[in-house]
């Protein structure tokens, strides 16, 4: 019982992790802690529709630096993703 208690306060803190990590524009960090996640599918779908989403904000700010990258970050986690699966 205890052990499970601790496995699960690890996997949220990369729960948080991963996605302060992507808030931050850490991406980097945000890969290290989708990929020593269990639920690796369900994060990758969650930051892609995180980064897309945070592109159009950047597109109403007329950030066009941000919306390169966080596009760019957007389609490699969908190919890294799409990759693991086959």
């Amino acid at each position: 019982m205890v052990h499970e208690s601790e496995s699960y306060k690890r996997q949220l803190a990369y729960n948080h992790l991963f996605l302060w990590a992507l808030l931050t524009k850490k991406f980097d960090m945000a890969y290290l802690m989708w990929k020593r996640s269990r639920e690796a599918m369900a994060k990758a779908l969650i930051g892609t529709r995180m980064c897309q989403r945070m592109c159009r904000v950047a597109e109403m700010n007329y950030n066009t630096d941000a919306v390169d990258e966080l596009t760019n970050q957007s389609r490699y986690v969908q190919r890294t993703k799409l990759d693991s699966c086959m």
